[in-house]
C-alpha cells in the first residue's frame, strides 16, 4: 500500500522560496495598501495593477548602521503569496519612508 503523503502550504511555500525558483530584482517604488497595520495589496511596478496578497510567509526588519547617522539603514521586509500565485519580496525602507518591490520568484 502506498503511503499517502501530506504537504502544508508552509511547506510549499519554503520550497518556492529557498530551493527551486529564480529571482527577478525590480527594487523599485510601489503603493501598499493595508488592513489591520498589514499590508494586503500592492501596485506591480511594471504593470502599475493592484494586486492582492493572499498570504505572508516571512516578515524580518533590517536596522543597521545605526552608529553612522547617515549611513542608517532601517527597512522591513515582507514574503507575499498573492492572488496571480507569486511569490514576491517588498519592503518599507524607514529612511525614505516608502514602500518598494525587492523582487519576485520564478
Amino acid at each position: 500500500m502506498k503511503e499517502s503523503l501530506s504537504i502544508s502550504a508552509q511547506q510549499i511555500a519554503e520550497d518556492i522560496v529557498y530551493d527551486y525558483y529564480m529571482t527577478h530584482r525590480y527594487q523599485r517604488p510601489i503603493s501598499v495598501r493595508f488592513q489591520n497595520e498589514q499590508p494586503i495589496e500592492f501596485t506591480h511596478p511594471k504593470e502599475g495593477i493592484w494586486i492582492t496578497i493572499t498570504e505572508i510567509i516571512d516578515s524580518w526588519i533590517i536596522d543597521t548602521k545605526w552608529w553612522t547617522p547617515d549611513d542608517t539603514i532601517k527597512r522591513h521586509y515582507f514574503t507575499v503569496v498573492t492572488s496571480w500565485n507569486g511569490v514576491y519580496e517588498m519592503y518599507y525602507d524607514g529612511n525614505r519612508e516608502q514602500w518598494f518591490l525587492s523582487g519576485d520568484l520564478d
